[in-house]
């Protein structure tokens, strides 16, 4: 039986220095030589997932990176994006206008880039952690015609704000199946399909190249 292993990346699959360890690496050599495919799935922009998978050497044939919480399935070996999937452009504009009246800073994402609101401390703080390239618009109007994966808001300083925002706006975010989550001062929002999440545990149905049966394994550190 064909088998693919998914992990996310901080805290499972690298240390916290973000190298991998030699267990690790030799459990991804032995499966990809026993013909079972290997899968990157996290939160992290497309630009992101493939530089990390390129440092770790894994942009080889048998890898994949699924990132944006799962709205983006890509061939580390091929190049090549497998499957995408996007949030409505005019609820996910809505929502960064929400966040605006609130205060709380958010970008998007599209085509491997952040799409920002200008250049403020949590951006930058961002940057520092995921490398990625960035756009800065000066109105929303100016991404109505935009496909965007996903939304992150950020308040490192004072992160219950966030919660707040979210317990404030619980009805108008259920109502639009805008699944929200996060850590340390960051929440992802996002419609993600079913199954998909950070650290995916699994996987919706799509033309993919490793179909079924599955076979599910976790990686430890």
């Amino acid at each position: 039986m064909k088998k693919i292993l998914l992990t996310d990346l901080d805290d499972t699959l690298l240390c916290s220095d973000k190298s991998i360890s030699d267990g690790n690496r030799f459990a991804i050599e032995a499966m990809i030589a026993a013909g079972h495919y290997f899968a990157i799935c996290t939160g992290r922009s497309l630009t992101g997932g493939m530089k990390v998978a390129k440092q770790l050497g894994l942009n080889r044939e048998g890898c994949y990176l699924i990132c944006y919480q799962g709205n983006v399935i890509y061939d580390l070996h091929r190049e090549e994006v497998l499957f995408e999937h996007f949030m409505d452009t005019k609820e996910a504009l809505e929502l960064m206008g929400k966040l605006s009246s609130a205060h709380i800073y958010s970008h998007t994402y599209r085509n491997g880039r952040l799409l920002v609101p200008g250049m403020t401390k949590e951006l930058t703080s961002y940057l520092a952690i995921s490398g990625d390239e960035y756009h800065a618009f000066s109105d929303l109007a100016e991404l109505q015609e935009e496909h965007l994966y996903k939304v992150i808001s950020i308040d490192y300083e004072e992160p219950q704000r966030l919660q707040e925002f979210c317990d404030t706006n619980q009805e108008y975010l259920e109502a639009r199946n805008t699944e929200t989550h996060g850590k340390r001062g960051i929440l992802f929002h996002g419609v993600y399909l079913q199954g998909f999440r950070q650290g995916g545990r699994s996987a919706a149905t799509c033309e993919t190249p490793w179909g079924g049966p599955w076979g599910f394994g976790c990686l430890r550190r």
